[in-house]
């Protein structure tokens, strides 16, 4: 087939031009990266403080070219000083190393570096308080517990104290008091008191008053009271206790029930 010498010359130009676009497909540069739409608007975008929108440009332009050195550095800045996000970020930075190590040999960034060990110190202290944290609420649990145990035996240690009290009272029941005789009254064992005649003359006979009848006393059981610990505190026998409480049981006393507590007199 024979063509023209224009179309000959035409197609040399053509095949040149694709094997120059297939080499620069391979052997991309730094400044190639940087002049990617995608690069482009992620750095537009964060000159104007969209942090999203820029994240989402600079992923783009790793989707067009995985080996964006540039774009790497761009997200780890974002995810580093607006996001916080330091794995994220460290995870990036790490890519801009290594593809840079494997463009030059030797190749260091010590800012890039530090970055990084900043990343990683701060992750590991997040997680260090996560489990501190932990430690301190299973600490405060321990401690609530023993606290109660605490309160139980405090409670049940006055529970004890108020039963020995009792106890006490029931052993040592307190001294009855006997009432003063009355004026003109006569004393047990003493004979009749007799005035000298002056008083009898200047002064008149006054009726002598009839002793006042004692008040009942009455007792309300509490948890633990049986007929004879009531019978001791008050001085007086079992027997004259339940006598004075004909309608009592003495097995089936109520916490709250109220008794009649005969006097020591009549006990006797």
């Amino acid at each position: 087939m024979y063509w023209p010498k224009r179309n000959r010359w035409a197609a040399a130009l053509v095949a040149v031009g694709l094997f120059s676009a297939g080499c620069d497909l391979w052997n991309r540069t730094a400044g190639d990266e940087e002049r990617e739409m995608h690069y482009v608007q992620g750095i537009n975008w964060q000159i104007q403080g969209q942090t999203a929108k820029a994240i989402e440009s600079f992923t783009r332009a790793l989707q067009t070219n995985p080996n964006s050195a540039a774009a790497h550095l761009s997200l780890g800045d974002l995810h580093y000083k607006s996001t916080q996000n330091f794995l994220v970020a460290a995870y990036h930075y790490n890519e801009f190393l290594r593809i840079k190590t494997a463009r030059q040999a030797g190749f260091r960034d010590q800012g890039v570096e530090d970055l990084i060990k900043s990343c990683e110190l701060t992750v590991a202290a997040k997680y260090a308080n996560a489990v501190a944290r932990q430690e301190n609420q299973v600490a405060l649990e321990s401690l609530r517990l023993e606290v109660s145990s605490l309160r139980e035996e405090n409670r049940i240690l006055k529970r004890a104290a108020g039963i020995e009290s009792l106890r006490t009272v029931a052993t040592n029941p307190p001294p009855v008091l006997q009432r003063a005789n009355p004026p003109g009254a006569v004393s047990r064992g003493a004979g009749p008191s007799v005035p000298p005649p002056s008083a009898r003359i200047s002064t008149p006979q006054l009726p002598t008053p009839s002793p006042e009848k004692a008040p009942g006393r009455t007792h309300k059981v509490v948890p633990g009271e049986i007929p004879s610990t009531i019978a001791r505190r008050y001085g007086v026998s079992t027997k004259a206790l339940m006598a004075a409480n004909p309608n009592v049981r003495a097995n089936q006393l109520r916490v709250g029930q109220v008794l009649q507590v005969p006097s020591p007199e009549r006990d006797r």
